[in-house]
């Protein structure tokens, strides 16, 4: 009886794990998909910026979210003319470093994982390029598949210790849970402290010392593969999908019971939902403004589709 018990056992988890996967996959979404949710390009940017000083750019300097790499990596590859990204051409530092690099002038533009807010420097517009969604990972050995927002607000402000309190299926002596949570600086931060701890802040390390086995982390960087390296069997984080969805050693749940696939992030139906924008000083150059229109463009949103969301009509 007890072999007959585990074969099914193992079968049960085996179709549970690849249903979730099914609901999660796949990432690029099919053109089909978006087409009756993608507007006409924006045809404002001339209201929105000016040309500045007489036009002196080879390159574009650029940097901002690190959410964006891999759809700016893919641009640099396909105009090897136009841009680089991030400093000396490496990874980024982040949507809040981007947006102030802009207004200091040692960028020419950034990419934001966040809306410009009245904190912000003066003097910047942000042009939406791509909607992204935000997935909240677990080590793939954890039983659970879904979370709630609420649950997540009570983990991020360090209400719960342990796994077992958000999900039975862990035993009794399970650790408390590692708690993950990206740099200050991050968009991707901004935006998930706003949908799922709204007024509420997040959990500092002062405030628990290890108590039932709970540990919280800021990363000292924005960043998510060094996380996920670290991140172990008890861990939780969170980033942009693109970056999560291919590593093996972690689970995306499911939020609110939605798991983060091409019709409900299309529809905006998956709850950690956000726009990338690209922000640029009002004055700019030429070649900043025919960068926007590139992206905006159904050449530059086809690429945007290999990554993210795309926006703007793809033909």
């Amino acid at each position: 009886v007890l072999p007959a018990v585990g074969v099914f056992l193992l079968t049960y988890w085996w179709y549970v794990a690849r249903s979730v996967g099914e609901e999660i996959y796949p990432v690029v979404v099919e053109p089909e998909t978006v087409e009756d949710q993608l507007q006409n390009p924006p045809s404002n940017l001339s209201s929105l910026f000016q040309l500045g000083a007489a036009e002196t750019l080879g390159e574009i300097k650029s940097g901002g979210s690190v959410s964006a790499v891999s759809m700016m990596r893919e641009v640099q590859k396909q105009r090897p003319d136009l841009l680089t990204y991030g400093e000396d051409d490496q990874i980024p530092q982040g949507s809040d470093q981007g947006i102030r690099q802009v207004a200091d002038g040692s960028l020419d533009m950034s990419i934001s994982s966040r809306a410009l807010r009245r904190s912000d420097p003066y003097g910047l517009n942000a042009v939406p390029i791509a909607r992204d969604a935000i997935a909240v990972v677990v080590h793939r050995d954890n039983p659970l598949t879904s979370i709630t927002r609420a649950e997540l607000e009570k983990i991020y402000t360090c209400q719960v210790n342990s796994w077992k309190e958000i999900d039975p299926a862990w035993d009794e002596g399970a650790n408390g849970i590692d708690v993950y949570n990206r740099h200050p600086s991050s968009g991707t931060q901004q935006v998930f402290k706003e949908i799922v701890l709204g007024e509420n802040d997040f959990c500092r390390e002062s405030q628990n010392s290890g108590e039932g086995g709970l540990s919280f982390t800021t990363w000292e960087q924005d960043e998510t593969t060094s996380v996920l390296q670290k991140m172990g069997e008890y861990g939780i984080y969170y980033a942009s999908l693109n970056h999560v969805i291919n590593d093996s050693s972690v689970k995306i749940l499911r939020i609110d019971n939605i798991p983060p696939n091409a019709e409900t992030t299309v529809g905006n139906i998956y709850p950690l939902m956000r726009e990338l924008y690209v922000v640029a000083p009002q004055q700019t150059f030429q070649k900043v403004i025919d960068f926007i229109d590139y992206m905006v463009s159904p050449e530059g949103q086809e690429i945007v589709r290999q990554f993210h969301i795309p926006i703007y009509k793809l033909e």
